[in-house]
């Protein structure tokens, strides 16, 4: 996944948009259609070697009162395997936080995330922050909580660790290996344990280490049963500059 955020300042006295476009590309490993072998054709299931995301994402922080402020954003995108693109194609997740500040070590936040998949369209989201002193912030949020603590200074780049969860997945339109066209979620549950730098420096990097679980891949434009691939254990990291 490859993006860049561009701040928009608009409304003086107010935090500015970011306008963020990006572009992601999913390699998929099967699932292995031999072992479906003995189902009807039309019943295997199959994905195609790989899917995209093509996006555009609009964020904004506002600041209502000294103790009111906001989470906004919203995306507008195309997931597919761009050999069938249809209006199911172009989803629109966004989200809404309120947050309120009760006192320098607490807020509150609750609103919604709108997922726009094809089964799971919308989860409730809020929770607490909790922010003791400067290297300790707790985000007890749903669906991603992260809690997180610097850990070690070397000059001017901290080095934090974290625990953290999501939930995670997607879903794209595609073409079939019979050639029907059809839609597909994909989600799971994963808890993460992680390190990240932060500091002066423009470069800043990440690395996670999770367990994956209540895995699901469901189809939606077909009758193809859904399956539940194994629990397992991801890699993810990434560079930001």
């Amino acid at each position: 996944d490859l993006n860049a955020s561009f701040p928009l300042p608009i409304f003086a006295r107010q935090p500015p948009f970011y306008v963020t476009p990006g572009f992601g590309v999913h390699f998929w490993d099967g699932p292995d259609t031999g072992f479906y072998s003995w189902f009807p054709p039309q019943s295997r299931p199959d994905l195609p070697p790989r899917t995209f995301d093509a996006y555009l994402d609009i964020a904004w922080r506002p600041v209502i009162t000294p103790w009111l402020s906001g989470d906004l954003g919203f995306r507008v995108g195309v997931y597919s395997d761009f050999n069938y693109v249809n209006n199911d194609s172009i989803r629109l997740p966004s989200r809404g936080l309120g947050i309120v500040t009760l006192n320098p070590r607490w807020q509150v936040a609750a609103g919604a995330v709108y997922l726009d998949r094809f089964g799971v369209k919308i989860l409730p989201a809020g929770g607490a922050i909790w922010t003791p002193r400067p290297d300790v912030r707790w985000e007890i949020l749903f669906p991603r909580p992260k809690l997180a603590q610097r850990v070690y200074t070397l000059r001017s780049t901290d080095l934090w660790g974290y625990v953290a969860g999501e939930y995670g997945g997607g879903a794209w339109t595609i073409e079939r290996v019979n050639g029907a066209h059809d839609s597909f979620d994909y989600n799971d549950f994963r808890v993460l344990l992680g390190m990240e730098t932060r500091g002066a420096s423009r470069m800043r990097g990440w690395f996670e280490v999770g367990f994956v679980w209540n895995r699901s891949l469901q189809y939606y434009r077909t009758q193809t049963p859904g399956i539940g691939p194994y629990d397992t254990v991801m890699l993810r990291g990434g560079l930001i500059y």
